[in-house]
Order: structure tokens, then C-alpha cells, then sequence
């Protein structure tokens, strides 16, 4: 564990010296629990560009399921945090962190939106595999999952999705666009993807999702 606030220190100084923001995947971390006992958490971190501040921090609470026995669910408000990065007004463009298999379900996302998330990045070690009774339906059971959930989650939220996942597939999407390129299973690149925020505010204007969604009237509060 000590490994991981090591790699978070040499992160934080990379974002410095590189001037970008970074992502370092997921970190797991060791703290005392309210019993007084070790317990371990996976966490994400948001780290600016040129300071290597900690923008926004998530501890991942939807656990796969060989995971509950080690790690320790995140219980805190889903909450989205300010940025370097600009939106389309020039302020600070808010954005929020999900992990891995909080994907699966959209309250996340949601809480994230209404909190004022116009991008979601969610670190990832999906595999694409699937198990061999997933693999006996349909070989490409995982990849279809992944499409459609994360097109989904873009469309239904009018926000930026950045599914960065170390196991296999890896897609930015955006409502209206879909996905805007991905790096498919087992490549080992670097790719830069260029996103048009106006897209959001089109999005809206036509679908007025984020509208309705702080309306009184809408259904689900």
C-alpha cells in the first residue's frame, strides 16, 4: 500500500513537470476503519495540470463481486469538482470519477450530472473475455455491454464519457457524436481524441435532458 502513495507523489509530480492532467488509474490504499481495523479502498484521483493538485478524489463503491471480501465500498455522495480544463464559457469545466463496474448502474451517473459533471471518467480493468459460459452465448458479449451501456450513460446524461480501461476495450463518447475513436483490446498506445464540448450544449438544446432532470416536475427525485 505504501507502493501506492508513492505512485500517487510520482503522478502528482509528472502533471508538474508535464503540465497535463492526469489520470493514474485506480490506487488501492490502506486507512484504519471505524472498528480500528486495516481495510483497503481502491481510489481515483483527478491531479491538474502543472500543479499536481488534487482536483477530485473517488472511492469506488460498487464492488465486483471477488473484490467484497478485500475492499472496502466507498459510502460518500457521488460529487463532481472543478478543473483546469474549460467549458464552453470558459469556466471551470466540473467532471467526476466512477470506477470500473459503477458503470453498471446509472445513479452515478446521475448524482454526477446533477452536480454539475459535464465529463465522467471512469479507470477501468475490464476484460473483454468474458467467462466461458458468457463466451458459449456470445463471444462478443463483453464488447457489446460496454458499447451499449457507454453509449448509453453519454446519451442519457448529455455528458462526456471516458471509459480508460486497462483490461481491453477503451471508448470516448459523446451524446449525438456516439464514440469518437477507441484502442481496441490488447493494444498498448497512446491516442489523443479531440473533444467539441459544443456538442453538449446542442445536445441539450434539442433533448433538454439536463432541463428536465432540475425541473420539479421530473418524476425520479
Amino acid at each position: 500500500m505504501k507502493e501506492s502513495m508513492s505512485c500517487l507523489a510520482k503522478y502528482q509530480a509528472l502533471a508538474r513537470e508535464l503540465d497535463i492532467n492526469i489520470i493514474p488509474g485506480t490506487l488501492c490504499e490502506s486507512y484504519t476503519g471505524e472498528r480500528g481495523e486495516e481495510e483497503l479502498k481502491n481510489v481515483a484521483y483527478f491531479l491538474a495540470a502543472g500543479t499536481g493538485d488534487i482536483c477530485g478524489s473517488y472511492q469506488k463503491k460498487n464492488l465486483w463481486h471477488p473484490e467484497r471480501p478485500y475492499l472496502t465500498p466507498g459510502r460518500d455522495l457521488h460529487l463532481a469538482f472543478g478543473t483546469p480544463l474549460k467549458d464552453i464559457n470558459g469556466k471551470s469545466l466540473r467532471a467526476g470519477l466512477l470506477i470500473y463496474w459503477d458503470l453498471t448502474f446509472p445513479e452515478g451517473f446521475r448524482a454526477l450530472v446533477q452536480d454539475g459533471a459535464d465529463l465522467i471518467i471512469i479507470p477501468a480493468y475490464w476484460s473483454t473475455a468474458g467467462g466461458e459460459d458468457i463466451r458459449q452465448l456470445n463471444g462478443d458479449a463483453e464488447t457489446v455491454f460496454l458499447d451499449s451501456v457507454l453509449t448509453a450513460r453519454a446519451f442519457e446524461n448529455n455528458a462526456v464519457v471516458v471509459f480508460c480501461n486497462a483490461g481491453g476495450l477503451i471508448r470516448v463518447i459523446l451524446p449525438i457524436l456516439g464514440s469518437l475513436g477507441s484502442i481496441p483490446p490488447g493494444e498498448d498506445k497512446v491516442e489523443v481524441f479531440d473533444v467539441d464540448l459544443v456538442v453538449l450544449w446542442v445536445a441539450e438544446e434539442r433533448y433538454k435532458i439536463r432541463k428536465d432532470m432540475q425541473s420539479l416536475e421530473w418524476q425520479y427525485k
